[in-house]
Parts: structure tokens; C-alpha cells; sequence
């Protein structure tokens, strides 16, 4: 690649260690080149093995990360309708926990506080957050069966 005196480049890391200045506008090219040289080094069972290897890394952190909240007193199957309507709206209110129980005040805090204590959702002072991606929590409803 030829550099003109005044294009702006990029200092980049190639996938074995070693640093190459790049220009901006070949940016998009650089890394075709380095995906398209990834791919041809890689057999297909080394690619499967990585992503065998990915997935259950992935797998053992939820597991030491998040306990199953299966195994909590309270658990009824809604709760899992809770955690999941937590990710997708990111956040966690009794309101919405008591339409989804159809049950009081006190009974959805109980709730949220044991949801909480297993780690899906953040304290009242961040605003009960979601703490868990839907992907995770899949993962952990998977290893029930």
C-alpha cells in the first residue's frame, strides 16, 4: 500500500501480533484480507472446536455467575416471565411484577428482593436493572432440563 503524504492512517494489529499502518480509506480492504486469511488457516474442526470451546466457556460463567433461581423458595414460572419482561425492558418495577403475579404490593417485593439476591437485577438505588442478557438466562433455563 502506497501512502500519500497527507492520508490518515490507522496503526492496526493483524490477527498473528505484528502492526501495520493502514490508511483509512483501505480500512474496509485490510480487513476483508485479514478475515479471508483467518478463514483459509483454519480447518473446519478447528473452527468447530473454537466455537464448542466458546460456547461452553460461555456456559461455565453463567453457571458461577448466576444460581438458578429455580432453586429459591418463592419460585413459581411466572418468575421467569419477570426476569425475562426485566431484560427486554431493562428494568424491573412492582407494578409490573404485581400485574404479572396478579398478587399485592408486598408479595411482589418479596419477589423482586429474591430476584435480586440471585443476581438478575440491580439494587432499588440503580433502579432494579436488568444484570442479565436474555442469551444468559437461556442458558441457564436450558441446563433445567
Amino acid at each position: 500500500m502506497n501512502l500519500e503524504d497527507d492520508e490518515l492512517v490507522l496503526m492496526c494489529r493483524t490477527k498473528d501480533g505484528q502492526h501495520r499502518c493502514v490508511p483509512i480509506s483501505k480500512m474496509k480492504e485490510f480487513q476483508n484480507n485479514e478475515k479471508n486469511r483467518l478463514s483459509n488457516s483454519y480447518s473446519e474442526d478447528e473452527i468447530k472446536n473454537q466455537e464448542r470451546t466458546k460456547r461452553l466457556l460461555t456456559e461455565d460463567f453463567v453457571a458461577r455467575r448466576f444460581k438458578d433461581i429455580k432453586n429459591s423458595k418463592l419460585y413459581t414460572p411466572e418468575i421467569d416471565k419477570i426476569i425475562y419482561d426485566t431484560i427486554e425492558n431493562g428494568h424491573c418495577s412492582s407494578a409490573r411484577v404485581q400485574r404479572i403475579l396478579s398478587s399485592g404490593y408486598p408479595r411482589a417485593m418479596m419477589v423482586i428482593d429474591e430476584v435480586k439476591d440471585y443476581g438478575y437485577i440491580s439494587d432499588y438505588d440503580l433502579g432494579y436493572k436488568s444484570l442479565i442478557t436474555k442469551e444468559f438466562f437461556d442458558i441457564i433455563i436450558e441446563k433445567r432440563k
